[in-house]
């Protein structure tokens, strides 16, 4: 027991020697009570930087995919042709566009050597 009231004891000197050096709460809340640290000011300038400059980056994205959106409404659909389509024009794609009819007798035939060169040339 004698051991919790040392303990207590040596408790209540510290508090004592905070209360000493803490200043008084209203005096805190006053305008201009303190003085506010550089490093705040910094930091403070640097996050508003950011800001402006992340506002500006998103102002400058919503302008640009404004305009695609005008650009595309204005342009029908049906008129737009992609400028790598020439890339789906194959050598075989006539073939592939085309429904066989079946019982035709030129779909079995082979076609000779000579006139596969002219078929591509075609």
């Amino acid at each position: 027991m004698n051991d919790d009231a040392e303990l207590s004891s040596r408790f209540a000197a510290l508090r004592r020697e905070d209360a000493i050096r803490a200043p008084a709460f209203a005096r805190l809340l006053a305008p201009g009570a303190r003085p506010i640290p550089r490093s705040r000011l910094w930091l403070s300038a640097a996050a508003a930087s950011v800001l402006i400059v992340a506002a500006t980056f998103a102002w400058r994205i919503e302008l640009h995919e404004r305009t695609v959106r005008q650009s595309l409404d204005a342009m029908p659909l049906a008129d737009w042709r992609s400028p790598t389509d020439f890339l789906l024009d194959t050598p075989g794609s006539p073939l592939l566009r085309d429904v066989p009819h079946i019982g035709d007798p030129t779909l079995n035939e082979p076609v000779p050597a000579h006139r596969r060169g002219q078929e591509r040339a075609t």
